[in-house]
């Protein structure tokens, strides 16, 4: 997080697993205007694109755009969940995410992912997204991991920060 917001972001809540699981949340989050998010997870159990899904909803409701370091692009525009990754992949993830979280608005969404490398020396995929969670009524106040179909490999979990800027 930049040095000169951080006074301003508040630690809200976490989740984690310490065994496989197809997906976990992390809920009841206060309301705040704007958050950010950290998850890792150990893998999935097949190869797959791990996706997020806020409050509980799992229908088509989501898009999302996603670009990886070979400059592949895919979009991905009504689907139940924002996919975190451009390609498939089994291995080791962390991402970031930063989500605008204003009730009477599309949440807009800004993510980047890295899945590691099979290969100690290798350098693993990148992948840059957007997305948008269409609800125009609330906040969200809870964020499932989902491994979209196969399961999670743990550990794993989820970070999630707040913030009211105006």
């Amino acid at each position: 997080m930049p040095v000169f917001l951080s006074q301003h972001w508040e630690f809200l809540g976490t989740a984690e697993i310490t065994s496989n699981a197809a997906s976990f949340t992390v809920s009841g989050l206060p309301e705040r205007r704007y958050l950010m998010v950290a998850y890792r997870i150990a893998g999935l159990s097949a190869v797959g694109i791990p996706r997020l899904q806020f409050n509980s909803d799992t229908g088509n409701n989501y898009g999302s755009v996603r670009s990886d370091d070979s400059g592949g692009t895919t979009k991905t525009p009504t689907v139940a969940g924002i996919l975190l990754l451009e390609g498939t992949a089994t291995l080791e993830q962390f991402g970031w995410l930063e989500i605008c979280n204003i009730s009477n608005r599309r949440k807009s969404i800004i993510f980047r992912s890295h899945s590691l490398s099979a290969v100690a020396t290798g350098s693993g995929d990148m992948t840059d997204g957007r997305g948008n969670w269409n609800n125009t009524v609330d906040q969200i106040t809870s964020i499932t991991l989902d491994g979209n179909g196969v399961n999670i490999v743990a550990p794993a979990e989820i970070v999630v920060w707040g913030a009211d800027l105006k």
